[in-house]
């Protein structure tokens, strides 16, 4: 079904219902959206691109964001503070830049440096 889905001059939507749609647009381009209305304002969450999220995987995220919505709990706040912990979050490249000012290779061994600066051989 969502394969059919062709472009149009513009970008359009068709509904399941309850506000899961999927979104085409005039590249072709297709989107998975929940659309609901929190605190009286409308709001429109993202769920994922297709063919990257499947249609399973999005029903599934549209029914954990709908249950949200039940609960008074706004899912795309959630969905912001989260994608916020994971940009503070440290990456693999600043934990590579610590742990080698912290850890040295002496012969093949891999050692620290405050037991190298010590005298001491200590395995880390």
């Amino acid at each position: 079904m969502i394969k059919k889905l062709k472009p149009d001059a513009t970008e359009y939507r068709k509904s399941e219902g309850n506000g899961f749609s999927i979104r085409v647009m005039p590249t072709g381009f297709k989107s998975w959206l929940y659309l609901y209305v929190f605190d009286g304002k409308r709001r429109c969450m993202h769920l994922g691109h297709y063919p990257e999220v499947s249609l399973e995987s999005a029903r599934d995220k549209f029914e954990t964001a709908r249950k949200m919505v039940k609960n008074d709990v706004d899912p795309m706040t959630v969905a912001e503070q989260a994608q916020e912990e994971r940009r503070k979050a440290p990456t693999v490249e600043a934990w590579e830049k610590m742990l080698t000012s912290i850890i040295t290779v002496d012969n093949g061994k891999v050692v620290s440096e405050t037991a190298e600066d010590s005298g001491n051989n200590l395995l880390v």
